[in-house]
């Protein structure tokens, strides 16, 4: 036999669903359906992509619902993925010949170019669709609290301009390297108090914003105005939340809207 002529052998199971399990599509490549393994690969990124490109238009009352939906969707898909792989490998007999892609390094090359992939569109979604923050500080609070974490909606303001009483997350005017949350107190226009009683205009093309915890907040009484490019979305539900007691289920899918009674 020619020393270049492949082999038949066996697929593993495990090994396809591990594959599988890594990249979704892989384990089918493995088991010498790469067609199938890429219409799988594209099917998991378009559903991860397209979810939630379509749960972040949801009204704030389906939108942690839309989410979850969407994740579980991704979820059974991916878990759906290996499992066929699984079952595939188990089935295929070992009069199987090697193509030439059934190689280590080629299934590696595959996976990292698949990661890229995923990481291009991660970053696509949450720079143009919905994003996600944990947040560090108490100058949110009633409304928001140490420890929730939240749903940014990254699309609202392609369209339409940041309205008083808006959760927004903006760019830290101070240090552009971190992401402030602060509540939108006037717009363009609109004449604020500053401290000490000085009464000041809110220029063209920014906004005013301030903490619901006044005593506990780094806001516009401090660094100023915040320009509208600034202005990274609208915070409008919380997915999680943890305390120091542990995790605080009464608040997971809490909507993030007008200030709580009392403030």
């Amino acid at each position: 036999m020619d020393s270049n002529t492949l082999t038949g052998k066996s697929r593993n199971g495990f090994a396809a669903l591990g594959l599988s399990l890594a990249l979704p599509g892989l384990g089918q490549v493995y088991n010498g359906e790469v067609i199938k393994g890429l219409c799988f690969f594209v099917l998991v990124m378009a559903a991860h992509f397209a979810g939630f490109a379509l749960a972040v238009r949801l009204p704030d009352s389906r939108l942690f619902g839309g989410l979850l939906l969407t994740l579980s969707l991704v979820l059974l898909l991916y878990l759906g993925i290996a499992v066929e792989a699984f079952r595939t490998a188990k089935e295929i007999s070992h009069a199987y010949i090697l193509k030439p892609y059934n190689r280590v390094y080629l299934y590696a090359a595959v996976w990292v170019l698949g990661a890229l992939l995923y990481l291009c569109i991660g970053q696509y979604t949450r720079a143009n669709y919905v994003h996600f923050f944990k947040i560090p500080s108490h100058s949110m609070e009633p409304g928001v609290l140490a420890g929730d974490y939240v749903v940014a909606d990254r699309l609202c303001y392609q369209h339409q301009s940041p309205q008083k009483g808006d959760v927004i997350v903006f760019v830290y005017p101070d240090d552009r390297s971190k992401v402030f949350m602060k509540r939108v107190a006037a717009l363009p226009g609109d004449t604020v108090t500053l401290p000490g009683g000085r009464s000041e205009k809110v220029p063209h093309g920014r906004i005013f914003v301030l903490g619901d915890n006044p005593k506990g907040s780094l806001d516009s009484r401090k660094f100023g105005t915040v320009p509208l490019a600034d202005v990274m979305g609208k915070i409008r539900v919380v997915y999680f939340s943890r305390g120091e007691d542990g995790v605080r289920w009464d608040r997971i899918g809490k909507i993030v809207g007008a200030v709580e009674d009392g403030q």
